[in-house]
């Protein structure tokens, strides 16, 4: 088993992440020249895969410049209004023993942490475990580099676990369930396994968890993709090409409930504004993403003593439904709850995964032992 030098709580950002990633406080990205700008260097080996998704990249930048240009006020006024949402006023900080934790809060009953995904934040976890959970009491924290909080200088998955733990702390909360989905998994397993008294029980969404396959291509979206004006451009532009980055086809969008819609649109709502959210995505591709799969002894299901609960669709383009499975079988009390398709989001299962989500918070125990066979596919 790898080491981890998650004592290192001293916060220095500047060791892991360049000083270009880590905007100021809530700054604003300027629409027209950060549109434009290049600053994306990369210092380790190149594929074809990484090229292509660099060029494309580049390619949304030159077309976000020439879209700005025509529609700046109309930018300007939506991007004012999503600053404003996640206005660091309107959120609380842990200080905790690893740095300073921001987060949300709603709600009261069972506790449920979220441990959001790649390009999240607080305002993602709370938009997550409001959509899975009802009658509970949301701790949604941002993860290390995500807005307001802020960046240790070792940020393994393991540290993460420190920090939510301080959180709960903080938040006079003794034990929780907790969920993590996609990049926020790692942390997740991280806390049952280091914090198992204090874990009712975890749930793994469409989670990025231990795998024996090499890495393939990059593990987080390049950094030209990372300006608020591309982000806007995409979310207010093009919805149809991001809800397909996430597996979401056309087909399935037409077809699907009006509530699984408007699911779907809230949580992509929180990918904008992008420019607090840069330095976490960094954390993520260049450390998190690569540890689960590195150290994956690190991440033994076989250890994990708490209920589990895996919910992942066999289409997930992003998060590999073979690993994850195979993680829910090796659990000793895990269920997988499979479906054939939804691509990240499970998309179109929403009311389904809801369900099972609140009977699993309920009553962890009696829902893994009461669900037969252990692997349910819908």
């Amino acid at each position: 088993m790898s080491s981890d030098r998650s004592g290192s709580d001293r916060l220095v950002p500047d060791r892991l992440i360049p000083d270009r990633l880590v905007p100021d406080r809530f700054g604003r990205d300027d629409a027209l020249a950060d549109a434009a700008r290049d600053d994306h260097v990369d210092d380790g080996p190149s594929s074809s895969r990484r090229t292509v998704v660099t060029a494309a990249a580049v390619a949304a930048g030159a077309t976000a410049l020439a879209v700005l240009a025509r529609g700046y006020g109309t930018y300007r006024a939506e991007r004012d209004a999503a600053y404003a949402r996640v206005d660091p006023d309107e959120h609380r900080v842990a200080h905790t023993p690893v740095g300073d934790v921001e987060h949300r809060e709603r709600g009261s009953g069972t506790p449920v942490l979220v441990s959001h995904g790649i390009v999240g934040g607080c305002d993602q976890a709370m938009r997550v475990g409001s959509a899975l959970v009802d009658d509970a009491r949301i701790v949604a924290p941002s993860r290390f580099g995500y807005l307001g909080s802020t960046i240790p200088t070792y940020p393994s998955p393991s540290t993460q676990a420190r920090a939510f733990a301080g959180l709960l702390d903080d938040r006079g909360v003794d034990d929780t369930v907790v969920v993590g989905t996609s990049a926020g998994a790692p942390a997740a397993i991280r806390f049952a396994l280091a914090f198992p008294e204090r874990t009712r029980g975890l749930v793994l969404l469409a989670a990025a968890t231990p795998s024996d396959r090499e890495r393939d291509g990059p593990t987080g979206p390049p950094t030209p993709l990372l300006r608020d004006p591309v982000f806007w451009l995409l979310r207010s532009r093009a919805p149809r090409l991001l809800r397909r980055l996430f597996g979401v086809s056309r087909g399935d969008w037409q077809r699907a409930a009006p509530a699984d819609r408007d699911r779907v649109d809230a949580l992509l709502d929180t990918l904008f504004p992008v420019a607090p959210r840069r330095a976490g995505v960094a954390v993520d591709a260049d450390f998190t993403n690569l540890h689960v799969v590195d150290h994956a002894d690190d991440y033994d299901p076989a250890d994990v003593a708490v209920p589990t609960l895996v919910v992942h669709a066999e289409d997930d383009p992003l998060a590999d439904f073979s690993d994850a499975a195979r993680f829910a079988d090796r659990t000793p009390n895990g269920v997988l709850r499979a479906y054939e398709t939804g691509g990240h989001l499970v998309f179109g299962h929403g009311d389904d995964v809801r369900e099972h989500v609140t009977a699993f918070v309920r009553d962890p125990d009696g829902y893994v032992a009461g669900t037969a066979p252990r692997s349910a596919t819908s």
